[in-house]
C-alpha cells in the first residue's frame, strides 16, 4: 500500500510527499526505496520528500524512509525549539545538526482534533513534526510562486526548480532557523518575524536557489 501511494502521488505529480511514518529493519523496504527513486526520477527531481524521523529513543538510529538519502528526515521539537527526549539517533554520526521543527500539539489544538481522530495520533513526536514541515515547505514553495509577480521579476520558473529539489529545500529550511542554535529548529514565525518586505524574502529564496546549494 505504501509503494501503491508514492507512485500515486507522483502520478498526481505532487510538489511534497509527506510520511509520518516509519518502517523497522525487519520489513522488506526494497520496493519501498524503489518507489522513491522511481517518482524523483520521472518527475526529474522536482519533488520533495519528508518523513518522520522516528520515535525510538537515543538507543535506536533513524527510521525508514527518512534514512533514504533523497528524503529529507525530521525530528521533533518543543515549541521552544529543544530536542524532545523521543528523537532517536542520527543516522549519519558525522551530521551532528538536524532538522527539527514543532512535534507537540498544543493542547487547546489537541482538545478540539481528538473526537475526530484515532487514539494516539496526536501523540508529540516526528509524525506530528513532518506533517508541519510539509506545510512550512508548502508555503514556501507557494510564496515563491506568486513573489516574482509581486516585485515584477521574472524569476519563478528557477525558484521553483530549485526549491522542488532535496538540496534547495534543506537549504530554504536551515534559512528559517534562528542563529545561534545548537541543532537545526525550523521556526518559521522567527523567520517571517525578521524579513521586512518581499525584497527579504525574495534574496533568502535566490540564496538558497543556488547551483552550489
Amino acid at each position: 500500500n505504501l509503494v501503491k501511494a508514492i507512485h500515486w502521488a507522483g502520478e498526481q505529480q505532487v510538489d511534497i510527499i509527506s510520511m509520518s511514518f516509519g518502517c523497522t529493519d525487519h520489513d522488506d523496504l526494497s520496493d519501498i526505496s524503489a518507489a522513491i527513486e522511481k517518482v524523483e526520477r520521472d518527475l526529474k527531481k522536482a519533488v520533495i520528500f519528508l518523513a518522520s524521523a522516528g520515535n525510538s529513543g537515543p538507543f535506536q538510529g533513524e527510521a525508514f524512509p527518512a534514512r533514504h538519502n533523497l528524503v529529507i528526515s525530521i525530528y521533533a521539537a518543543s515549541h521552544d525549539g529543544e530536542f524532545l527526549a523521543s528523537n532517536p539517533l542520527r543516522s549519519d554520526p558525522d551530521n551532528l545538526l538536524a532538522l527539527s521543527t514543532f512535534g507537540v500539539i498544543p493542547d487547546i489544538i489537541k482538545h478540539e482534533l481528538e473526537p475526530h481522530c484515532c487514539k494516539g495520533v496526536l501523540e508529540p513526536g516526528s509524525s506530528v513534526a513532518t506533517a508541519i514541515s510539509a506545510g512550512i515547505a508548502a508555503t514556501i514553495l507557494s510564496y515563491a510562486t506568486v513573489l516574482p509577480c509581486v516585485l515584477a521579476m521574472d524569476n519563478s520558473s528557477r525558484l521553483l526548480q530549485k526549491l522542488k529539489t532535496m538540496p534547495g529545500m534543506v537549504k530554504m529550511l536551515k534559512r528559517m532557523c534562528a542563529p545561534g542554535r545548537t541543532d537545526y529548529f525550523v521556526n518559521p514565525i522567527w523567520f517571517w518575524g525578521t524579513v521586512k518586505s518581499n525584497l527579504d524574502v525574495f534574496c533568502a529564496l535566490n540564496d538558497c536557489t543556488l547551483t552550489n546549494c
